[in-house]
């Protein structure tokens, strides 16, 4: 069954991997319950979600709506076979409200990159930090979106780089203003002092000499909190702004 689900959701383009592998969970799980994890019910369902009670709140709900998922699908071809209800499910993790930043702050974020100091191994630190920033805040990129973009994403005469697979597998073109990609270049001509790659496929932020690699989603969000503790730009609260995930 589950199978026949996992096959069918990729055969309509779903990445479905997380599926793959909380649906192999609840499979080894039912595998050792005996006799009576034969098939999913809800006694097993409810045992299977307390060995979850480790997890945060929010996890656990997302795994327990992915079993719901599937036992949906089951349903059409057995109308009578056990699908959880929602309504017993951990309650949603309350949403963060967004930090909207002003264009002073944005100007002190950009002045704090530029006093970044490059290292031996890391001569475009500061500038990877100024070009991230100015791309983040005129073009509502996410920050997984930002440091999957390429070399060869960047057309002079087009100015609208590709953003390819982004969240819920969907794709899009970015147009950059005529400011945002004098940026771009900018960074571009430092890179190019750099020696460091240029072929299509490299990662567009990198910094490091030595390794092959682009930026990583923690490196950059952790380089982007010590920007805002340099800043000290805060929440009307008094709070840290915090970078959040995509």
């Amino acid at each position: 069954m589950i199978a026949r689900f996992l096959t069918l959701m990729q055969a309509l383009g779903r990445g479905y991997r997380c599926e793959t592998r909380v649906l192999a969970h609840l499979d080894c799980f039912l595998a050792g319950c005996g006799p009576q994890g034969a098939d999913l019910t809800a006694e097993t369902f409810d045992s299977w979600s307390q060995s979850l009670s480790h997890l945060r709140s929010g996890v656990r709900r997302s795994r327990m709506r992915i079993v719901r998922k599937l036992c949906l699908s089951r349903r059409r071809s057995a109308p009578s076979c056990f699908v959880p209800d929602p309504a017993r499910f951990p309650p949603p993790h309350q949403p963060v409200r967004p930090y909207w930043f002003t264009e002073a702050e944005i100007a002190c974020l950009i002045a704090a990159a530029d006093a970044l100091e490059p290292a031996p191994g890391s001569p475009l630190h500061p500038a990877v930090f100024r070009v991230g920033i100015v791309l983040l805040y005129t073009t509502g990129l996410r920050r997984g979106e930002l440091l999957n973009c390429r070399m060869g994403d960047l057309d002079p005469g087009e100015r609208t780089p590709p953003v390819r697979d982004s969240k819920f597998h969907k794709s899009r073109l970015l147009p950059l203003s005529a400011s945002a990609f004098g940026e771009v270049e900018r960074y571009l001509r430092a890179r190019h002092a750099a020696s460091l790659p240029t072929s299509a496929d490299a990662p567009l932020l990198r910094h490091r000499c030595r390794d092959g690699s682009g930026d990583t989603g923690a490196g950059f969000a952790q380089g982007l909190r010590g920007l805002l503790r340099a800043t000290d730009i805060r929440k009307p609260d008094g709070g840290g702004v915090v970078p959040q995930a995509d």
